[in-house]
């Protein structure tokens, strides 16, 4: 494009964009109480025609006044020329009737949502926070229902947990997607959605290896299955002499070679905290084995407090020490903590340090100290 058709295309439109100017007013409004809407303006300098125009376009709304001027040279002369223009609030809630309820509604914000900085998202994204405002309430108080009740909905379903638009939303609705991200302060896709609050996207099956065990009345040796909420009814574990529950595949995977009457539970991660369905199936005594790390430490002590017998397997000081050569840096964390009785020191202790140990690099031998057989 020359100058000269640039020139003429400026000429053309308009100079005044209304809706913008309305935009930024409710902006500044809204998220920083403002009451007086100020607009610089100034002429380009190829615009010959500029104030000429400004004038006929100003005389043709009624929204916008002239608030400023300033001194420029032109040719000889020095003229005075507009320099801002703007409006008060009341013109701005003229055109926009809805902003003082939405206004108010703001305001109670950070009650209604303690957890949710829904305010400050809103300030960042505004488009998405209004565009459908019942969505945007349904969306925070799904994000604020799941902070303030996060260890009771481990190991749950979307469906399960008791919030009725957590169906709806949970891994569907990209505004809740978002807005974890903001809360999270990281962008999030939602397999980190589901991996922070310990959510499932389908129901958990755990791996077992069972030496010896009785299912729908039969008596079955080496037994290698699934076992989950929904069909555990028809296995009988009572002839076994514990209960060994481990984080890692690879690990469970040696342990089972040599448990001869050990139940042995492929825990996997958070999805262990579903095991809580299941508990009551398990042989007594009963461990858990984890990584030395800080996420380890925590799904060990969410366990820990839904089944108090549940005792840890190398996860004390001791093997910490023992295990110098393998540490792994991670990022440390300087709380808040978790409880996690039985390790609460080693837990803060590897969190503020920010170091991992993961148990298959660990050479530890059966029954790794424990009284499995």
């Amino acid at each position: 494009m020359t100058k000269q058709m640039q020139t003429e295309r400026e000429s053309i439109e308009p100079i005044l964009n209304l809706e913008s100017y309305l935009n930024r007013a409710e902006q500044e409004y809204l998220f920083l109480g403002k009451t007086e809407f100020t607009f610089p303006i100034r002429r380009k300098s190829q615009d010959l025609n500029f104030y000429i125009r400004l004038e006929s376009e100003l005389r043709a709304q009624d929204l916008l006044r002239i608030q400023d001027f300033r001194v420029v040279k032109e040719g000889y002369a020095r003229l005075s020329r507009p320099s801002a223009l703007g409006f008060n609030l009341d013109a701005l809630l003229k055109k926009r009737s809805h902003l003082r309820l939405l206004k108010t509604d703001l305001e109670g914000w950070h009650q209604r949502y303690s957890k949710v900085p829904l305010f400050e998202f809103a300030r960042s994204y505004p488009r998405d926070t209004f565009a459908n405002l019942g969505l945007t309430h349904a969306c925070a108080e799904v994000l604020n229902y799941l902070i303030l009740n996060r260890e009771a909905c481990v190991g749950l379903l979307p469906r399960e947990i008791a919030h009725g638009q957590s169906t709806k939303l949970i891994g569907k609705e990209p505004l809740l997607l978002k807005m974890f991200s903001h809360w999270l302060e990281n962008s999030a896709r939602w397999n980190d959605f589901y991996d922070h609050f310990g959510l499932l996207d389908r129901p958990a099956e755990f791996r077992i290896y069972a030496p010896e065990c009785t299912l729908q009345g039969q008596r079955l040796k080496g037994f290698h299955g699934l076992l989950s909420r929904d069909f555990s009814k028809g296995f009988d574990f009572k002839q076994l002499a514990g209960t060994l529950i481990i984080e890692n595949y690879e690990s469970f995977y040696v342990a089972l070679r040599h448990s001869q009457a050990s139940l042995i539970v492929w825990g996997s991660g958070w999805k262990a905290a579903s095991l809580r369905a299941c508990f009551q199936l398990l042989p007594e005594p009963i461990y858990y084995w984890g990584d030395i790390d800080k996420e380890g430490y925590e799904i060990f002590g969410y366990l820990k407090r839904q089944l108090p017998i549940l005792q840890p397997v190398l996860m004390d000081r001791a093997t910490i020490e023992a295990n110098k050569t393998i540490y792994q840096v991670r990022e440390k964390f300087f709380g808040p903590y978790k409880n996690v009785p039985d390790l609460q020191s080693e837990y803060e202790w590897i969190s503020t340090q920010g170091l991992q140990i993961e148990q298959e690099q660990l050479q530890a031998r059966w029954p790794y100290g424990t009284s499995l057989r």
